[in-house]
């Protein structure tokens, strides 16, 4: 008797769609609520005042004064606000001075003119729902394509990423830059140069992060001859250094002298995991090869997968490269345009399709990591250990990097060998 037909052919059984609609909202409330009960537990032991805003929003309230924010007087008055003393050269601490470039206090001055919690409180109103708007911006940016819902999923699971929730207790400076630098590259990829140049002119408040994808940028646009970019740029950068040096007099060589003292208190990633030269070397190298990708993507048309490939490249590697300690992992928001070009693309061949999988699993990792925090802290007590578990995952961007870098050395090589241009296939959420 022959068999029937189908026979021997395993199937799964298929999951119905309710039963996937329940998972994805339990899978969605656990993304949420997770980092947020953690930043609870931190905050019981961890003063209110320890705030990356409280150097910059004094030091701003200075320059409006006509005083000095890199000042020893003005940094001590932020170690008091701090710390509740002025630190002693014995003390091995985080100096907490106003860090930033003071084009910041330009931007800052209307949250400088309250009082610290009017001006913490309205900086956390503005800042979460823009950044949340631009990571959208982003996702059109880097795949037009994508369906709403998914973009929805990854403006929702980027803002309850450890990184954001913890840069957001922190009212970081840096989602400034985020915002920014993410809503110009989305009016450059809709063809308008000169609220672009705008925007990226105003992202310009924390260089090392920035200056890659600038640079690649200002190649890229005299390439295209989009003058306007550049026009614009120069216009608006240049704007915001007068008004700058207006306020504050003799910046630039105050803020050089101040970022000395941070040279203790920072290592590169890969020095954390290979030791100093070994790291430095390895640093080195990463850097290098973007550059050459870089280089080889200078003459990508806007609103390609080569262009916002280029554009997360030099992100990534920015933050991959830039000096840092377990708290600053909120640099890792830079990273999301890199995060969700590998999310949303299917790469064909292998090495790039395996450096994907390992840079996707360190993503994953970053969301249970603070699951596995709070399960710490709830058997064995709160802790300054369970405090930073979420922070390992601090090799993200280098990972990113590596699997952006193969997917152009590869992945674009093998689509041009075979005429294919069109974006990668989106991945579908279930």
């Amino acid at each position: 008797m022959p068999p029937l037909p189908g026979a021997g052919v395993s199937r799964k059984p298929a999951v119905p769609v309710s039963l996937r609609r329940l998972a994805l909202a339990i899978l969605l409330a656990t993304v949420a609520v997770a980092p947020l009960w953690h930043v609870h537990v931190i905050d019981e032991r961890m003063p209110a005042a320890h705030n990356d805003l409280v150097g910059r929003w004094i030091g701003t309230q200075e320059a409006l004064r006509g005083r000095d924010p890199y000042s020893a007087e003005t940094t001590r008055d932020i170690q008091r606000f701090y710390y509740g003393r002025a630190l002693v050269p014995a003390d091995d601490m985080d100096p907490q001075g106003f860090a930033y470039p003071a084009q910041l206090i330009v931007l800052l001055s209307p949250f400088a003119q309250a009082s610290w919690q009017t001006g913490c409180l309205g900086f956390l109103l503005v800042i979460t729902p823009i950044l949340g708007w631009s990571i959208w911006a982003c996702v059109r940016f880097i795949h037009p394509s994508i369906p709403a819902r998914n973009a929805a999923l990854a403006v929702f699971f980027s803002l309850f990423s450890w990184p954001v929730i913890w840069g957001l207790r922190l009212c970081q400076p840096t989602f400034l830059i985020a915002v920014f630098i993410f809503f110009g590259l989305f009016q450059l990829s809709r063809n308008r140069p000169v609220s672009a140049g705008i925007l990226l002119a105003l992202g310009t408040i924390k260089p090392p992060l920035v200056l890659p994808l600038l640079l690649w940028l200002v190649l890229w646009a005299v390439l295209h001859q989009s003058w306007k970019l550049i026009v614009s740029f120069a216009v608006a950068l240049s704007l915001l250094l007068l008004a700058t040096e207006n306020m504050v007099p003799g910046w630039f060589s105050h803020w050089l002298a101040y970022l000395h003292q941070y040279g203790p208190h920072t290592v590169l990633p890969l020095e954390a995991i290979f030791g100093h030269w070994l790291g430095l070397a390895a640093s080195a190298l990463l850097a290098g090869w973007s550059a050459y990708l870089l280089w080889k993507l200078r003459s990508a048309p806007p609103a390609s997968l080569e262009f916002g490939l280029a554009a997360s490249l030099a992100l990534s590697v920015a933050v991959s490269v830039t000096l840092f300690k377990l708290p600053v992992i909120y640099n890792h928001v830079l990273a999301i345009p890199g995060c969700l070009l590998l999310v949303f693309s299917k790469p064909v061949s292998y090495p790039a399709a395996l450096a994907r999988r390992i840079a996707l699993a360190l993503l994953v990792a970053g969301f249970v990591l603070v699951d596995v925090a709070i399960l710490g802290e709830t058997l064995f007590g709160a802790s300054d250990f369970w405090d930073g578990v979420p922070c390992r995952s601090f090799l993200l961007p280098v990972a990113v990097t590596v699997a952006l870098a193969f997917h152009a050395q590869l992945e674009l090589r093998a689509r041009r060998a075979a005429g294919i241009v069109a974006l990668p296939v989106p991945v579908e959420v279930a």
